[in-house]
Parts: C-alpha cells; sequence; structure tokens
C-alpha cells in the first residue's frame, strides 16, 4: 500500500468510528424519527433541520417559570444532554448551541421538556396549559416579545428567554422578564 492508501483508510476508519459513535448517542429529544446522515428530526407536525455541529457556537439565557416557581434546571441531570444544544458547569440559565437550527422547543426535548403553544410538560410530567377556567395563560418571550410557535423558533446568540405559566398581567411578567441574567461576558 502506498502512502495515499494507507492514509485513506486511516481516515475512513475514523469515520465510520465517529459515525457509529454518534448513531449509538442517546438522543431522546421526545421526538419521534432522527436522521443522522441527514441532521433531520421530524415528527408529523414539525420537521427541523440541524446544522452540523460546530456550525454555530452561540449562548442565549433562559428562565422557566410555573405557578411564580423557577424551574431549577441547574441539576446535573439537565447537564450536557445534546450534542448540538445544552447547559452546562451547573448553569442553568445559560444555552451553549453548537449548531444551527435549534429550536427552543428542540432544545427543550433535551432537557425532557415539552413546550407547545399551549401547554408545557415539564420532566416530571406534570403539564400546565393555558385555560380560560383558570386564568393562567403560558407565554413565551423572547427579547420582550412573544413567542406564538416555539417549534419553529431559532434560539439565537444572546436571547433572553421567558417560559412563564401564570396569571401575570403585563408589569409583573415584564419584572419576571428583567430578572433573566445576561450571557456573560466571556462568551459573547
Amino acid at each position: 500500500m502506498n502512502k495515499i492508501n494507507i492514509i485513506s483508510f486511516v481516515v475512513s476508519g475514523m469515520l465510520i468510528i465517529i459515525a457509529v459513535i454518534i448513531s449509538n448517542k442517546d438522543i431522546s429529544t421526545g421526538v419521534s424519527d432522527f436522521d443522522i446522515e441527514n441532521n433531520e428530526i421530524s415528527n408529523e407536525e414539525t420537521k427541523i433541520i440541524l446544522g452540523e455541529i460546530e456550525s454555530a457556537h452561540e449562548h442565549m439565557t433562559m428562565l422557566i417559570v410555573v405557578d411564580d416557581k423557577i424551574v431549577n434546571l441547574t441539576d446535573d441531570k439537565y447537564m450536557l444532554k445534546d450534542y448540538y444544544s445544552h447547559l452546562e458547569d451547573d448553569n442553568g440559565f445559560v444555552i451553549h448551541k453548537h449548531a444551527k437550527g435549534v429550536t427552543l422547543s428542540y432544545f427543550l426535548t433535551t432537557l425532557g421538556i415539552d413546550l407547545t403553544q399551549d401547554c408545557i410538560t415539564v420532566d416530571t410530567g406534570r403539564q400546565y396549559c393555558s385555560s380560560p377556567t383558570t386564568g393562567k395563560i403560558l407565554r413565551v418571550i423572547v427579547n420582550g416579545n412573544t413567542i406564538k410557535d416555539p417549534d419553529v423558533y431559532e434560539i439565537k446568540h444572546e436571547d433572553k428567554i421567558l417560559i412563564d405559566y401564570s396569571d401575570d398581567d403585563e408589569t409583573a411578567l415584564q419584572f419576571k422578564f428583567n430578572t433573566i441574567p445576561d450571557v456573560p461576558l466571556g462568551l459573547l
């Protein structure tokens, strides 16, 4: 074998090993099908196309509040759950995004949280839905603007995200939004 054949053989072997490692990774995202070859995730309603890993390197901050209680995402069970986007270093506020195409709903499914237009289901299985009976409403606010469909909203660098389930008025929501930390300077 000449040098070019040996190099080709080694590179091919490495690519196969990487493909096996990635394909065996548990990407339990709550969606029905993941096509690793095409970086596509789909279910009956939504098709997400993720970019290659490291096609983005962005950071955003998020706060989830249910019935005026902050959902604590600092536990180890939420850290480094996915290659494309994750939390790390016991910081439950800063999202690390490593690929284009990561939507808010996709990110949350990596944590075991399901978010739709009207409901949030936390990782315990408890569901909170907008209801005229209780007067409580699920709101998703990004950079001060209400997002109607978290399935299609791609999270972006320096986004500030508030997911709130309550009967709060606009003033109370603004106070909650103002408590979201900025992305730390070292990550900008």
